[in-house]
């Protein structure tokens, strides 16, 4: 069964609100993205070519991939254009933490 893992503070987050934070959930990588007041965590690379998602910009709720610009909705990580999609993960905020559920 899948544990809740400390990866970031949110202030860290919102400092680069707009573009993805790598952090690491156990032994999985993740890329946060703040949509709004929302935090998303999602696999750390693209399907398409493995771009790393962390160097991606969050555009109307999707993520933007760096390499070839694929969008990934945040909330479901599909692929808007009907490509393989994303993993994604739960996310909860507490004290200031974010923590993922992988």
């Amino acid at each position: 069964m899948a544990g809740w893992h400390d990866v970031a503070a949110l202030a860290d987050l919102e400092a680069q609100a707009g573009s993805g934070m790598a952090v690491r959930a156990g032994e999985i990588s993740l890329t946060l993205f703040l949509d709004g007041d929302r935090v998303h965590a999602v696999q750390s690379a693209c399907p398409h070519r493995g771009g790393d998602l962390a160097g991606g910009l969050v555009h109307a709720g999707c993520v933007v991939c760096p390499l070839h610009a694929w969008q990934f909705r945040l909330q479901d990580g599909a692929n808007v254009d009907g490509g393989p999609g994303l993993d994604t993960y739960p996310v909860r905020v507490e004290g200031g933490r974010i923590l993922v559920q992988a």
